[in-house]
């Protein structure tokens, strides 16, 4: 194709505004340059003469690129070439600066235009020196100066940088213990003189959070072989929007080894996520150790190998406290829970319950039923630190009650009289052995739709049904969580994608907003069907990042799914969910059941290409 060298190009700018954005649109010159082909043309003609009036039909006509100076629109050119006629085509948009490498997006960000070297002996100074903050620093100088280490100081006299080589973290009460509502927020301040690297923050929590923003701006040249971080000075004031920003996996469905969970925590630091629910018994698998006189019950474990002892589950909750991450503890019941009943007959109201979810149920006729219940609550509650413990309460199916001669005579001498009566018996009795232990019972949905402003105000309600009932309790004083599963919460509907993740406001519908601050937040949840060890990583991730950052940052006035800046930030932040071990899907393919186009090879920032 022929074209005249740039030299004889001139800027032709017209002084009208294009009727959809507003943005004032700019023309290459091209003299003489036309070559008139039907194809390439939109009929009919203007007639228009002047040139500013052909480029104002122009930017009202879709498709048009451009036009000649006989008044022809055009839609494509595919030469120019010397003829009598000049043409005028659209200057070419250049793309938009790439985006600040950070996911969940802060709070206020502002930035300058250095470039700074950071040493990988990179040294931390702490205000009230703690074993969090440690330990915290060592996985940080990990996931960051993993490339070797390189002080960076020839890079940095090259460029006439500054090298930053020394952060200091202020906590104002390292004494502050890891809980729901704790304050997460912090400061960073990243100089562009290479002076100190500061966080501030109210609690260790948000120290930790401030770690994980600096080590998404430090990037790894491999030109110049150094550490660096880019548009310095950075000033960061960052908290998040919810206190509840969690994930819900399941291995009461899927056994999940005590590394594969822990994983799951590193993962979800990374994105800011502070809450993992642990649906941890159900009726396919009773996998923990509870004491004497109960220590049958983990025979319903799917095997005698896939168990949780004690100090499994102590454990894990220590290690997700270190990052930042709530354990929270399920015990779905009176339904679901057949799987108890393998070590304990008594515990059930028959051997065949059906298989309808939440046929398998408790009998409450039984002696050992209730002290059953207490002793495993005592056990979840011995081996966490949360002030919150998850009790179900969904899908309760009372069949099973009804056929049963001996809750039927149960049921006669307590003067109860439907199914829905023994529903509340459960209910009542497993929140208050709960609340006599200090724990704030969380239940489903189905909680509140029977019981409504009857329940104990200390009952948080995890709406999964629909938005009517977090809005409904809200209103009238409970604390709730959104876990709404028509609305792209649940991770197990494999087609859903990232972008329909991204586009749910969990406060859309709301009209009391005297309601907002019992709405704790929201989780989304990955069932067990789908999962197991071997994928659950990457059948998480990157989708649920778009729910971290809609959780933290609640950006729906600045920031699309279809934005270049939030497309590329989701890149950039699979990428390094990758390169810190995390198994992401691939970024061209969020849908969790995909997979690489077939004989390709790419990026993890996408654009597949054929195979050379």
């Amino acid at each position: 194709m022929k074209m005249f060298t740039k030299s004889l190009l001139t800027l032709f700018s017209l002084s009208m505004v294009h009727a959809t954005t507003s943005t004032p649109r700019s023309y290459l010159y091209y003299p003489s340059s036309d070559v008139m082909s039907t194809a390439e043309t939109i009929f009919p003609q203007s007639n228009k003469t002047s040139i500013s009036d052909i480029a104002l039909v122009c930017d009202t006509t879709p498709g048009c690129i451009g036009f000649n100076s006989n008044g022809w629109l055009k839609n494509g050119t595919s030469s120019l070439s010397p003829v009598p006629v000049d043409l005028y085509l659209l200057e070419p948009t250049p793309p938009p600066a790439d985006p600040l490498p950070l996911w969940p997006m802060p709070t206020s960000i502002t930035t300058g235009s250095s470039t700074l070297v950071v040493t990988s002996s990179l040294t931390f100074s702490a205000s009230s020196p703690c074993p969090e903050l440690t330990a915290a620093f060592s996985r940080f100088t990990n996931d960051v100066f993993n490339h070797g280490g390189f002080t960076g100081e020839q890079s940095a006299a090259k460029i006439g940088a500054g090298v930053l080589s020394n952060l200091q973290i202020n906590v104002e009460d390292i004494t502050i213990e890891l809980d729901l509502g704790v304050d997460e927020s912090y400061t960073l301040s990243i100089p562009s003189d290479g002076s100190d690297i500061v966080i501030r923050s109210p609690t260790t929590f948000g120290a930790l959070h401030a770690l994980t923003t600096l080590s998404q701006l430090i990037r790894f040249d491999f030109d110049a072989l150094a550490y660096w971080i880019d548009r310095s000075p950075i000033e960061v004031h960052d908290s998040p929007k919810f206190a509840w920003r969690g994930l819900m996996v399941d291995p009461a469905r899927q056994y999940l080894p005590p590394d594969t969970l822990r994983a799951v925590v590193d993962s979800m630091a990374m994105a800011k996520l502070n809450s993992l629910h642990i649906h941890l018994l159900d009726c396919d698998s009773f996998a923990i150790q509870v004491n004497p006189p109960f220590e049958k019950l983990w025979m319903g474990a799917f095997s005698p190998r896939e168990r949780y002892t004690n100090q499994d589950l102590s454990g894990l909750v220590e290690y997700a406290r270190m990052r930042g991450v709530r354990i929270i503890y399920e015990y779905d019941q009176p339904g679901h829970m057949g799987a108890a009943c393998v070590g304990y007959p008594d515990l059930c109201p028959s051997p065949d319950c059906g298989t309808a979810y939440g046929s398998k149920v408790y009998d409450p006729s039984s002696s050992i039923t209730l002290p059953a219940i207490n002793a495993v609550i005592d056990t979840l509650v011995s081996n966490s630190i949360d002030s919150v413990i998850h009790l179900g309460g969904d899908e309760v199916n009372d069949a099973c009650w009804l056929a049963s001669p001996a809750v039927l005579t149960w049921m006669s001498t307590n003067n109860i009289t439907t199914g829905d009566e023994i529903y509340e018996y459960f209910v009542e009795k497993s929140n208050a052995m709960a609340l006599a232990k200090n724990r704030s019972p969380m239940r489903w949905e189905e909680v509140w739709k029977h019981f409504k402003t009857d329940l104990d105000p200390r009952t948080i309600i995890h709406a999964w049904l629909s938005s009517e009932s977090l809005f409904e309790a809200s209103s009238n004083g409970y604390r709730t969580v959104f876990s709404v599963n028509n609305e792209a919460y649940y991770l197990d509907y494999l087609d859903v994608q990232w972008d329909e993740m991204y586009n749910v406001d969990i406060l859309n519908g709301l009209t009391n907003t005297s309601s907002l601050p019992y709405i704790l937040g929201g989780e989304c949840a990955m069932w067990g069907e789908t999962v197991d060890a071997s994928n659950i990583l990457s059948v998480v991730w990157p989708r649920a990042a778009a729910i971290s950052e809609r959780l933290w940052s609640y950006n729906f006035d600045t920031s699309k799914a279809t934005d270049y800046d939030t497309i590329n930030r989701l890149s950039m932040f699979k990428c390094l969910l990758t390169e810190r071990g995390v198994t992401a899907s691939l970024q061209g393919a969020i849908n969790a059941g995909d997979m690489r186009p077939a004989w390709t090879v790419g990026s993890c920032l996408g654009g597949y290409k054929k195979l050379c």
